[in-house]
């Protein structure tokens, strides 16, 4: 078994993989972040026990793979092929965008406007809450975007053209940002 990490292979933020009191012995460890360190000595025998950002208190076995190897650790989506269905692994969503909005039908300009945003409101809402499930599963998982339900790819043109977004990289990708921290701030335990 590899040596178990010291206080000073740890710090607020690190991913590590604890064991907690209710597992000792069985060899079930659990992921998380570390929010702070308990243990005031260098070393502990049996490893340095943390609060991690859950609540969740245990002693640090491993130190997971730093932001940098996690980021990296992901498929390409550009060869990754798209599932042909959703599954606990991979759901299929439109950032803002329904059909519902080509047959809606609404009295004045303003009313329009107003009900296509409130549609695409809760699209977004319906975006992070997938973002969010694969957040909170250890297993994770994959939300991708301009996919129909029945697998069918849409693309997303229809999304980009509704926000009047010109460029995918910048103002489109900062949009989904702003919407995830909009809506997972307060939605979502990490």
């Amino acid at each position: 078994m590899a040596e178990i990490p010291t206080r000073n292979d740890l710090r607020a933020g690190l991913a590590v993989e604890i064991e907690t009191e209710e597992n000792q012995g069985t060899g079930r460890l659990t992921s998380r972040t570390i929010a702070k360190i308990l243990t005031a000595s260098k070393h502990h025998p049996h490893g340095i026990k943390v609060k991690l950002r859950d609540g969740r208190v245990g002693r640090v076995k491993k130190v997971g793979p730093s932001p940098e190897e996690q980021a990296h650790s992901f498929v390409d989506s550009d060869v990754k092929p798209i599932p042909k269905t959703e599954d606990k692994h991979n759901e299929f969503e439109f950032y803002q965008y329904d059909m519902l909005i080509e047959n809606l039908v609404s009295g004045s300009a303003a009313e329009h406007r107003k009900a296509v945003e409130g549609i695409a409101l809760s699209m977004r809402e319906r975006f992070a809450a997938a973002v969010c499930a694969f957040g909170n599963d250890s297993s994770g998982g994959f939300v991708y975007l301009g996919i129909q339900a029945d697998g069918t790819v849409a693309g997303i043109e229809r999304d980009k053209k509704m926000g009047n977004f010109t460029d995918y990289d910048d103002s489109f990708a900062n949009h989904i940002r702003d919407t995830l921290e909009t809506f997972l701030r307060d939605r979502c335990s990490f």
